[in-house]
């Protein structure tokens, strides 16, 4: 994971214990099927969770880029992989755009078709052959020609309002969000995601909650995190 994350003359290692959240989850989701699927005459169930294994998932396509076609995968760092992936300024801030035929269906069709009805200059010829090769648009010349075509339209556009349309076209672009933004996020607030946790302060602080919702058993969210260097009270 380390050698796919970071900037090019550097790794950086990925935040927030993924490989024990990663684990956990696949935990908890074992133990809701165990206990859906178990019976009184078989009794218990063995539930036996590899931390490495589930954490090899972090490797994206790098072992199938490795095998099929004998590439290393590596970190690109600030670049754009190719056109239409990574992440573009737009009205007020930044969103994250990956927009390409290859696993997520017609996306870099859609997108353009777009940029098109927006009337954004120079967008309808990036319908043609040529822009439809994964190995086109990996050159300079068509990352800097999409940056600039798609600047002409992000430009003038909220990065929610971006991500609202895209998802009713089917186009895999969303905000770059800082802490204030997810606290106002509209799904996570609607969906109860936040906890509010007594930490010692002066109030309730909020806290990310469970990362599912159960109606039956339903998550709680107890406690807070150990304060440092010790256990919490």
């Amino acid at each position: 994971m380390a050698w796919l994350s970071g900037y090019q003359e550097r790794p950086i290692v990925s935040g927030g214990e993924i490989a024990l959240r990663s684990a956990s989850l696949y935990a908890a989701v074992c133990s809701i099927v165990a206990a859906f699927g178990r019976s009184n005459a078989e009794g218990g169930r063995l539930i036996d969770v590899s931390v490495q294994e589930v954490v090899a998932l972090g490797t994206e396509t790098a072992p199938q880029f490795y095998d099929l076609q004998n590439v290393v995968r590596r970190r690109n760092g600030e670049a754009q992989k190719q056109a239409g992936i990574g992440v573009y300024p737009c009205k007020d801030g930044y969103v994250m755009l990956y927009a390409a035929e290859a696993g997520v269906g017609t996306g870099w069709t859609r997108l353009i078709e777009w940029l098109v009805e927006s009337g954004v200059e120079g967008a309808e010829p990036l319908l043609s052959d040529e822009w439809a090769t994964n190995k086109f648009k990996q050159t300079t010349v068509a990352k800097e020609a999409f940056e600039r075509i798609f600047g002409l339209f992000a430009s003038t556009r909220a990065k929610q309002d971006l991500f609202v349309e895209g998802q009713k076209r089917r186009i895999a672009i969303t905000p770059v969000n800082g802490p204030a933004e997810v606290l106002q996020d509209p799904h996570l607030l609607a969906t109860d995601y936040f906890r509010e946790l007594d930490i010692g302060a002066s109030e309730p602080l909020p806290s990310p909650g469970s990362p599912f919702s159960l109606s039956i058993t339903p998550g709680l969210v107890a406690g807070r995190a150990p304060r440092h260097g010790g256990c919490p009270q």
